[in-house]
C-alpha cells in the first residue's frame, strides 16, 4: 500500500512556519492574522500529533494488505526558501528544522523500523536538497530515506508494476518550472519571488503566504493600498462593486487592467518591484554569457511575460497539472521529468495545494495530493477563514491485481476521533 502526500512546508518554528494546526475555534475574522510564538508552538504540537497518528494509521492499513507500506512525499516537504540562514547550501537549515520538529522525525523513524519505506521527491521549495551538504544533513536524521535509489535525491516517483507515476508538479507552472530540474544552482522566478517579495511581506502580513495564488493577489490588491496608484485603486473598487461578479472574474478584470499598462505609474507599486526584479535578473544573466544553462531559466520566464503578459494569470485560472496528467497517460511521457515507460495509468502531482481527483476514462486517473499546511480561504467578501486540509492519497492493489487510488483528508479522521 502506498501513501502519497505533499506540501507540508515544514519550517524551523519561527514566524514563517506553516506546519501548524490552528484551533478551529479561533478562525481569523480579518486579514490581520498574527502568528505569536505561543500560537505557533501550540499549532506545531497539534500538527505533530496529527501527523504521528496518520503514520500509525498508515502502518495499520498497510498491514491489512500484506504488502510493505510506502510513504511517498511529493515535494515541498521542507520549506527551505523560508528557513534562515539565507545561504542556500548551509546545512544548518536542516538542523534547525529537525530541532523544531522532533516528533515528525520520530514518527518517520518509527514507520521505517516497522518495515515501511520512505521516499522523498523534491519540489520547488526543497529543491536545494540536491546540494550534497543539505542532503547529508537530512540523512543524519533520516538515513533510510530513498533506499531504493541508494539514498539519492529524487525528482519523481515511478512504479511501473503499479502503472503509477508521480512528481511535484511545478514543472507545469511557468513561474516555478526549472529549465534543468537536476541542476541545484538553478532558481526559478517563483522562488525569487518568495525570497524577495513574499518573505518580507509576511513579516507585516502573516496570512499572505497561506492564501492561494488567486486569493493572494486579490488580498494584496484589496488590503495593501500603498502598492496601487489612485487610478488602479479606483478600477479595483469598480470591479468589486459589480454585483454578481465571481472572485475569479473579478480577478481577471483587474488583471487585464493592471497588466495592460506598459509601466506602473508609481515607483512603490508592486508591479514596479516585480519589473525591477525581472530587469535585474535579465541584466545579471546577460553578463554571464559563458553559462547558458543558468541564463535560460529566468530569461524564458522574462520573455514569456513580454510576449503575453496575461499568460501567467491565465495559468492561475486553469489547472495545467490536470491537462499535463491527461497527456502523460496517453503516451506523451516526454512532458514528465521521469519520462515513464510503460505509459502510466495513474498520475499524481502536488504543488497547487488543492486536492483533486479527475477520472480520465479507460481506467486512467489524475490525483492532486493537496497539502498539509494551513490555508486561508476568503469567507464572504471581507474576511478570511482558516482551513487545515491534511490531504493524502492511498494507492492499493485490488483483488483483480490492478492498482486503484483514492484521495482523503486526515482532518476527517481527527473529527471522528474527537467525537
Amino acid at each position: 500500500m502506498k501513501f502519497f502526500l505533499s506540501d507540508l512546508h515544514i519550517g524551523c518554528g519561527d514566524a514563517l512556519e506553516d506546519f501548524v494546526f490552528y484551533e478551529a475555534e479561533t478562525p481569523p475574522t480579518d486579514a490581520a492574522i498574527e502568528k505569536s510564538e505561543s500560537e505557533i508552538a501550540h499549532g506545531m504540537e497539534r500538527m505533530h500529533k496529527a501527523f504521528s497518528e496518520f503514520v500509525d494509521f498508515a502502518l495499520e492499513k498497510s498491514g491489512e494488505g500484506g504488502s510493505p507500506p510506502e510513504l511517498i512525499f511529493l515535494g515541498d516537504t521542507f520549506d527551505l526558501l523560508q528557513v534562515l540562514p539565507e545561504e542556500r547550501t548551509n546545512p544548518e537549515k536542516i538542523d534547525l528544522i529537525a530541532s523544531a520538529h522532533k516528533p515528525f522525525f520520530k514518527a518517520l523513524t518509527r514507520f521505517h523500523k516497522k518495515g515501511g519505506d520512505i521516499v522523498f521527491v523534491l519540489g520547488n521549495h526543497d529543491h536545494d536538497l540536491l546540494y550534497p551538504l543539505l542532503l547529508d544533513a537530512l540523512k543524519k536524521y533520516l538515513p533510510f530515506i530513498n533506499s531504493n535509489a541508494d539514498g539519492k535525491p529524487l525528482l519523481y516517483y515511478h512504479c511501473p508494476d503499479a502503472q503509477i507515476y508521480a512528481e511535484h508538479g511545478n514543472q507545469f507552472d511557468t513561474l516555478n518550472a526549472f529549465e534543468h530540474p537536476a541542476d541545484p544552482e538553478e532558481l526559478p522566478f517563483g522562488s525569487e519571488l518568495v525570497l524577495h517579495l513574499v518573505n518580507p511581506f509576511e513579516a507585516t502580513h502573516p496570512i499572505i503566504d497561506n492564501l492561494g495564488v488567486r486569493e493572494a493577489l486579490w488580498f494584496a490588491l484589496r488590503n495593501l493600498p500603498e502598492i496601487l496608484s489612485m487610478a488602479q485603486s479606483k478600477e479595483l473598487l469598480l470591479a468589486e462593486a459589480v454585483a454578481g461578479l465571481s472572485s475569479e472574474n473579478r480577478l481577471r478584470h483587474v488583471a487585464y487592467f493592471l497588466l495592460h499598462q506598459i509601466m506602473p505609474t508609481s515607483d512603490s507599486s508592486i508591479f514596479a518591484l516585480l519589473w525591477r526584479l525581472l530587469v535585474a535578473n535579465e541584466s545579471l544573466l546577460r553578463k554571464d554569457s559563458k553559462n547558458r544553462r543558468k541564463r535560460r531559466g529566468i530569461l524564458y520566464t522574462f520573455r514569456s511575460i513580454g510576449r503575453n503578459p496575461l499568460r501567467i494569470f491565465q495559468e492561475f485560472l486553469t489547472d495545467r497539472l490536470a491537462d499535463a496528467a491527461a497527456k502523460i497517460t496517453v503516451g506523451k511521457t516526454a512532458l514528465a521529468i521521469g519520462k515513464p515507460r510503460p505509459v502510466p495509468r495513474i498520475v499524481l502531482f502536488g504543488h497547487t495545494h488543492r486536492a483533486r481527483t479527475k477520472r480520465l476514462g479507460g481506467g486512467r486517473v489524475y490525483v492532486n495530493t493537496g497539502s498539509w499546511r494551513m490555508r486561508a480561504i476568503p469567507y464572504g467578501r471581507f474576511s478570511l477563514r482558516l482551513e487545515q486540509p491534511l490531504d493524502y492519497a492511498i494507492a492499493h492493489r485490488t483483488k483483480r491485481g490492478t492498482w486503484s487510488v483514492r484521495r482523503s483528508h486526515w482532518r476527517d479522521n481527527l473529527r471522528t476521533n474527537a467525537e
